[in-house]
């Protein structure tokens, strides 16, 4: 559990840098800040754990600096998660510093997963899903912080 320095450190969104740093690893993908969003593109696997659910949870708060974030997940190739590491993404915004969460899936078996977890978990963020980036990108705008 934990965060992995994938060699050159971790990007610490330090003094309101906006910059594109190093990519950071969690135990269930990748993860970078771009042009004010936090992505995290998930590696292809088939089941999601409440551990690794921490691990994400962890990242995002290095990687923001500890301040509230619009997230795009990209979970296009990822099988199942846990009904605890659903609840664990699920938070609130002071435990995941998630202002907005943009989720990126298949078409298909993707879009009822993410569906069936908004309407179980109900997170008490703005989330929603999609199939194409750009649409992903352009919705959470509305949530990116004035410099």
């Amino acid at each position: 559990m934990g965060l992995i320095d994938r060699g050159g450190g971790y990007l610490l969104n330090m003094a309101g840098s906006e910059r594109r740093g190093e990519e950071v690893a969690t135990s269930i993908g990748t993860m970078w800040i771009e042009d004010g969003l936090l992505w995290h593109r998930l590696a292809t696997q088939e089941t999601i754990t409440e551990d690794d659910a921490v691990s994400v949870i962890e990242a995002v708060r290095l990687l923001s600096g500890g301040e509230p974030i619009p997230v795009i997940v990209d979970m296009s190739t990822i099988g199942f998660a846990t009904a605890a590491a659903r609840n664990r993404f699920a938070g609130d915004i002071d435990e995941s510093l998630e202002l907005a969460t943009a989720l990126i899936v298949r078409d298909g078996p993707g879009r009822l997963m993410a569906s069936a977890w908004l309407k179980i978990s109900r997170p008490e963020r703005p989330v929603a899903v999609f199939v194409d980036q750009r649409r992903a990108v352009e919705w959470l705008q509305q949530f990116k912080k004035s410099p």
